[in-house]
């Protein structure tokens, strides 16, 4: 079954065929228009093409490495990274200064 895109390029060449058969029926208004339409559909198309091959393009590394950038950058990594270190330059507990034995 074609796909919307392979249809919507039929109907272009269609159009363009028939205007190159019988050019005394199209004025020369109607044919930029369909130039116009044509390469605006063109365009698009290669946008939308190009931004999901680089979606889908580079190493496994590289997709592993960005899946767990996001994480960490919204704190949600564990370990060691993600802790908050205490007081003390060695990362010891302050000791208690409020005078309760318990």
């Amino acid at each position: 079954m074609p796909t919307i895109h392979n249809r919507i390029i039929q109907q272009i060449e269609l159009i363009l065929d028939k205007m190159e058969e019988h050019p005394e029926r199209y004025t020369t208004k109607d044919r930029l228009a369909l130039v116009e339409k044509a390469g605006m559909f063109l365009t698009r198309d290669i946008k939308l093409r190009a931004a999901n091959e680089s979606e889908h393009s580079g190493s496994a590394v590289r997709k592993y490495a960005n899946a767990f950038k996001a994480a960490h950058e919204r704190g949600g990594a564990k370990g060691s990274a993600g802790r908050t270190k205490r007081a003390g330059s060695n990362g010891a507990a302050a000791p208690d200064t409020s005078g309760d034995p318990y």
